[in-house]
Formats: C-alpha cells, structure tokens, sequence
C-alpha cells in the first residue's frame, strides 16, 4: 500500500499580529529542511513553484505573508491556520513600525505623513483591509486593490477552512489551540518585534480612529467573525481547558527573563552588523562621489 504524503501546514501570516514571536515558536517544530518561510511573494513563491514534487513534499510548514490559495503549488494536502488582530491596534502598530524601521521601503514615506495622510495616500496595502485582502487571495497583486464586500465573503468561507483561527489579542489560548491541532511541543516564548513607540488606543486622535476605521471597515467585520469562530473551537475543548492556559502562562512567565535577554542579544548583534554595513556603505559611497567630483574638477 503507498503511503499517502503528510500534511502541509500553512501559516498565512498577516503583517503585525505576533508572527515574528510565533516563528521562534515554529522553528523549534521542524528540522530547516522542513519549513519554508517566504518574505518576498513574487519571488519565493515563483522559486516554489519551480521546486521538484520531491523538494515540495520535504515541506511540513509553510509561512509568509501570503494569499489563501498557496496549497494549490504543493503536491500534498494541505491546511491553514492563520492569527487576526483588531483592526485598530494593526494599523497603528504598523504605521509607526515604518516609522521605525530605516530599512523599510515606506520609512521615509511614513515619517513624512500623518496616519490618516499615509491611509489616504494608499501607498501600502497593509493599512486597508489586508486581513480581509490576504485571505480572500487578493493580495500582492502589483497595484492598491480595493476590496469589495465580496471579497469579505469569500474570506469568511476561507476562514472556515482554517485548522485554526487564532487572536493575537488571546495569544496565548491560539497557541494550546495550535499544540492541540498539531502537536507542538514547547511553546514558552517572549514576544519578539513589538512595535514600542506607539501611542495607545486612549492617545490616538479622533480622526485617527476615525479614518483607521473608514479604511478597515471590512476587516472589521471579518475580526468579528474571526472572534466568533475563536469562541466556538475553545468551546469545544476540555472543561479545563481555561486552567491549561493559565499553567502555560505561570511556567512562561518563568522562562521569559531568559528568552527575551536571548532574543535581545541576538537582535542587538544582527543590529549591529546591519548598521555597520550600511556604514561602510555609505564611507565608500562619499569617497566615492569625493574621488569622482575631484576627477571631474
């Protein structure tokens, strides 16, 4: 008899709801061979696509910022789990992410502008429904798509198809919901690429709630349903399902001090090598044009 080929799990990661904490969490399951995480879309979802079907059944865990669909390039069955976040605190928590993060794209872009400016400006999908976007499998498309009710309605059918519909704000319970579904072992974390200079919800302007709001109306909705799905899979757990959660979080708060001084350490190294390269790219970079500008004087 032929073995039937094991099932992918695939995290649709969407931007700011714990996925970098999730990640060190994931990585701790699977042997490197194992998993495939994809941070540019276009590409690394085009270089598997190109995979041999060998290469591609190798894969128990796929991750990334990607669209509901992905399954249809593995050869072997696949199922989803994905996390949503309140629209509110998403948003916020990714504008002045940009606004932190010299190495991104929009950096510059986001600390020229107000919130509602950067919103209107639909310069980045992730400010407008990209929960909704991502899961109706409308995101990554090259150019701003709006999103349409429609889309709402095929990302709540989608949700359904989840293995697990998890909240960022109830993290903890997604992650004995994610050991329960598939077997994950040790799951202490500390929470890792947390936005901190951010206001809080009671700081934030009225026109900033407001045009948060006006432009995340169907994410909204969809975290709505999300929460109602959330309340239905932990009510179909043990009766002390609750005392679970709140052993795993005594026994994490334990081990925190310890692993978020690790992950620090870890951060402050690649930080410094980052910013040192990009320092002796930019000392190269001005002797050049010096060179260059005395050349041509």
């Amino acid at each position: 008899m032929i073995t039937p080929p094991p099932q992918t799990i695939i995290f649709l990661h969407i931007p700011k709801t714990a996925g970098t904490t999730l990640y060190h969490i994931l990585e701790r399951q699977y042997e490197p061979i194992e998993y495939y995480i994809v941070n540019q879309p276009k590409e690394e979802l085009q270089h598997l696509q190109n995979l041999p079907p060998e290469q591609k059944t190798d894969i128990r865990l796929l991750g990334g910022h990607i669209n509901f669909g992905v399954h249809a390039i593995l050869p072997q069955p696949a199922t989803y789990f994905t996390i949503l976040r309140r629209p509110l605190a998403l948003v916020t928590s990714y504008f002045y992410y940009l606004r932190s993060e010299v190495s991104h794209p929009n950096f510059h872009l986001a600390k020229s502008m107000t919130l509602p400016e950067f919103l209107e400006s639909r310069l980045d999908e992730n400010m407008s429904n990209i929960q909704t976007r991502l899961l109706a499998g409308k995101a990554h498309s090259g150019s701003y798509y709006e999103c349409t009710p429609d889309d709402l309605e095929i990302a709540k059918a989608n949700l359904r198809q989840c293995a697990v519909v998890g909240l960022t704000e109830r993290f903890d319970e997604t992650l004995l919901l994610l050991q329960k579904a598939f077997g994950w072992q040790n799951l202490a974390y500390a929470r890792m690429n947390v936005t901190r200079k951010k206001p809080s919800k009671g700081d934030l302007p009225p026109d900033v709630i407001q045009a948060a709001a006006q432009a995340n109306q169907l994410d909204e909705a969809l975290y709505q349903y999300a929460a109602s799905l959330f309340a239905e899979q932990v009510g179909q757990q043990d009766t002390d399902f609750a005392r679970q959660v709140r052993a795993f979080q005594r026994q994490n708060r334990w081990s925190y001090p310890f692993r978020y001084s690790l992950w620090h350490s870890r951060r402050q190294r690649w930080l410094w090598q980052k910013n040192g390269a990009l320092w002796l790219r930019d000392l190269y970079v001005r002797a050049r044009n010096r060179i260059g500008g005395n050349a041509n004087g």
